[in-house]
């Protein structure tokens, strides 16, 4: 088995900056498999259309044309660092499945990663569409379904189970997501995720590593993904997996945080939960309920360029009610869709030619995060 710690990703702010791009925005348009063979055009290209009340954005820009010129121009930087193949796009449009796409990525020279593992990318579409804001966020998300079985119950009176909120599952798995969670259903993106996985890992051989990353919704897509993918699947459990997500809501139960740090204490996998000041995704739903994120261990991105610090870390469980100790913004209307340009060392609150910002210095960036840490050192 492979170490997720081991391969020492998440010590480099770049490659975690640039799951940001994936997963905060290049998913959120279609990304087919000739996405990266004309992404100039592509990047404008998604039949899901995003709710008029949220419409896609980087930082506080939300002008269709400026919002495809900056994926497009990241989507190039992308290519040149990972020279990535989309296998498979998973757009099923049924119900309220959410997107997934599933590649490989091989790393060159320019990534500067502290290893060449070709990795095998998954990554979850967060929320775009009305259904997702309306129902799978909201109304769905105070009752969960306890993980293999069929019992539900309000989240509150689930807290030590291992559990998903009801939306979240029908969002992965179809079905219902009230008793029977989609399990059988092997045309909903967990099935044709594990499948395109495992397929890909045989091919790839024992070199491969898996990274599963997600943004807001997709996040905890990704946080269930990974989880379930571990449980079943013993060619992701001998491959290993990293796991970054960026502004994830809590759809889980501390339950569900307890059995994935399992897996993390065996080293199967390294995750980290990105989130920026002021974002008032991560704190919802809020905890008093009972809910809980996947993750504990997480980064804290600050917009403001006077702060102290470009990024906070905390390997504590969870954060405390609206904000983390030290935190400076209550909220921020720009912060969910802020983690990609922060993390780039841009202004998120800056238009047209974005203002360069500190970036998170070598110093700043957690020791915690780096190669060889036995995961009891940072659980």
């Amino acid at each position: 088995m492979v170490l997720a710690s081991s391969l020492g990703l998440l010590s480099s702010r770049e490659f975690v900056r640039d799951l940001a791009w994936f997963a905060e925005q290049l998913v959120m348009t279609d990304m087919t498999p000739q996405f990266f063979d004309d992404a100039d055009k592509l990047c404008a290209a998604c039949r899901e259309r995003p709710a008029f009340f949220a419409p896609d954005k980087v930082g506080a820009d939300a002008s269709e044309a400026a919002v495809a010129a900056t994926r497009a121009a990241w989507a190039a930087h992308l290519r040149e660092r990972y020279t990535p193949r989309v296998v498979e796009f998973i757009d099923t449009g049924v119900g309220q499945q959410k997107q997934a796409c599933v590649a490989v990525l091989r790393p060159t020279a320019a990534a500067g990663l502290p290893v060449a593992t070709p990795l095998v990318l998954v990554l979850w579409r967060g929320s775009k569409a009305a259904t997702d804001y309306l129902r799978t966020d909201t109304t769905q998300s105070q009752r969960v379904r306890v993980l293999d079985s069929a019992e539900t119950r309000w989240v509150w009176k689930a807290a030590a189970e291992p559990s998903a909120t009801c939306g979240l599952l029908r969002a992965y798995a179809g079905g219902d997501g009230d008793g029977d969670g989609g399990d059988a259903d092997a045309r909903a993106p967990r099935g044709r995720v594990a499948a395109r996985v495992e397929e890909l890992l045989a091919e790839l051989g024992g070199d491969a590593h898996l990274v599963i990353a997600g943004h807001s919704l997709g996040g905890s897509l990704a946080t269930l993904c990974a989880y379930d993918l571990l449980e079943r699947s013993a060619a992701a459990r001998a491959a290993g997996a990293t796991l970054v997500t960026f502004g994830e809501p809590r759809f889980f139960t501390a339950g569900f945080r307890a059995a994935f740090a399992a897996h993390e204490r065996a080293g199967r996998v390294a995750a980290l939960r990105v989130l920026v000041d002021g974002d008032f995704i991560p704190r919802y739903p809020p905890r008093w309920l009972g809910a809980s994120h996947g993750v504990g261990r997480r980064l804290v991105l600050h917009p403001d360029p006077n702060a102290e610090r470009a990024v906070t870390y905390y390997a504590d469980a969870d954060d405390g009610g609206w904000g983390d100790p030290g935190t400076r913004v209550l909220f921020s209307s720009t912060a969910h869709t802020s983690h990609a340009l922060l993390l780039g060392g841009l202004d998120a609150r800056a238009g047209g030619e974005r203002a360069r910002r500190r970036e998170p210095c070598p110093a700043e960036w957690p020791a915690e995060l780096e190669a060889g840490r036995k995961p009891e050192q940072f659980i």
